[in-house]
Parts: C-alpha cells; sequence; structure tokens
C-alpha cells in the first residue's frame, strides 16, 4: 500500500523522485489545491476520510503516508 499511496502523491504533485522522508516544507507546490487533490484521492481510491486539519499536521511524506495507515487500520 506505502507504494501504491507514494505513487499517488508523485502523481498529484507532478514529480517523480518523491521519497518518505522528503519533507513538505521544501517542495515547491504543496499548498491548498493539493491539499484537495490528496483528500479526493484518499476518499475515491481508498475509501478513506481524511481532512485538512490532519494533513497540516503532516511534516514529512512519511507522515502523509502513515496518516493513510492509520486511517486504513481504524
Amino acid at each position: 500500500m506505502e507504494k501504491k499511496i507514494l505513487k499517488d502523491l508523485n502523481d498529484i504533485l507532478e514529480t517523480k523522485n518523491l521519497k518518505p522522508d522528503t519533507k513538505i516544507s521544501k517542495l515547491k507546490f504543496f499548498d491548498s489545491i493539493i491539499y484537495l487533490q490528496i483528500i479526493t484521492k484518499a476518499k475515491l481510491k481508498y475509501k478513506l476520510r481524511i481532512t485538512g486539519d490532519q494533513l497540516s499536521g503532516c511534516k514529512t511524506i512519511n507522515d502523509i503516508i502513515a496518516l493513510f495507515k492509520k486511517k486504513w487500520n481504524q
């Protein structure tokens, strides 16, 4: 599942070089539109409910992946 989420994040951010330890603050384009795209992807593809507040607490790509996994296990 981790690889699928990472691939989806690469697609959303239009990049191919994201790594789990990539810091979100270092990404050029990570704004409210990206948040909405991640929330939508989580809902439609993974059937997960993730909020903007939850995403705003993420500091790295791995944090986002961990959030998906946490929601998956609920």
